[in-house]
């Protein structure tokens, strides 16, 4: 072998040694952004217990899911609890207005037999009582707020104060002025934007919302959108399937930091 040929093989070898170590740091940056995406257990994962009651919480903490989404509502004698429907008869063997019931009488509906016989012992659960779970199991909590309001916004607030830790709470807001409110209100929480139009990104990030969802439906039609929501500064939170079917390759090629999931072990898989 010449010095000619002996270069261009030393040469040859140092540029695949190069090409190797830039895919490999590449699969290590690509495994590092997954472990950092954080998981939320949408209504506690309905997909493996009944939506919204402590068992459900529990059991997505446990299967490694790091948030629970849970919705906010206000009972007839102004008691917040835990329920994703405005009326009882789909997840409960109540009927009517949740709102037009007291908590203690919500709190005497059976919350899981629809889901599983096995689970005719949950209860609807109160704010109050999932924000001392969370507050013990140093667990938090991203609220899906059923109502408006200032008067709302203090109860929900005085709760978080009372009962929670308001530095592990995401308050999603649907408008700037509720942004604004829980701003002054709960200034240690996040606060993530449950926007109705793309055209309300930068708004809602001009006022201090931190992390932006959007649906996956969204990202199919413009991939673009991740990297405009990045832009601001804020984070991206994607919403899967509505039916829970989501696969995880499909939502992480939008480059999500967070993803909701009817699904708790999804980020498992």
């Amino acid at each position: 072998m010449n010095i000619n040929q002996s270069t261009n093989s030393c040469c040859r070898l140092i540029s695949i040694s190069i090409l190797t170590l830039l895919l490999f740091s590449g699969l290590l940056q690509a495994q590092t952004d997954r472990s950092e995406i954080k998981i939320i257990a949408h209504r506690g994962g309905t997909t493996e217990r009944p939506e919204n009651t402590m068992s459900a919480y529990k059991n997505a903490i446990g299967l490694g899911a790091e948030m629970c989404e849970i919705d906010v509502r206000t009972s007839k004698d102004g008691i917040l609890f835990i329920l994703h429907d405005a009326h009882l008869e789909r997840t409960t063997d109540g009927s009517g207005p949740a709102n037009k019931m007291t908590m203690e009488e919500l709190s005497h509906l059976d919350a899981g037999s629809w889901y599983d016989p096995a689970y005719s012992y949950e209860r609807i659960p109160s704010f109050a009582e999932v924000l001392t779970w969370a507050k013990a199991a140093n667990t938090e909590l991203l609220l899906d707020l059923k109502e408006s309001g200032q008067k709302y916004a203090e109860r929900v607030s005085a709760d978080i104060v009372k009962f929670g830790t308001a530095s592990n709470i995401v308050i999603g807001v649907r408008s700037v002025e509720q942004a604004e409110a829980f701003r002054q209100l709960l200034p240690e929480s996040k606060q993530l934007g449950f926007i109705s139009s793309v055209e309300d990104i930068e708004p809602f990030v001009e006022t201090g919302v931190e992390i932006i969802r959007l649906w996956q439906r969204w990202l199919e039609k413009e991939p673009t959108l991740t990297e405009r929501v990045h832009k601001t500064g804020a984070k991206m939170m994607i919403n899967g399937s509505a039916d829970g079917a989501e696969k995880l390759e499909e939502l992480l090629k939008y480059s999500p930091d967070w993803i909701l999931t009817d699904n708790p072990a999804l980020g498992k898989k």
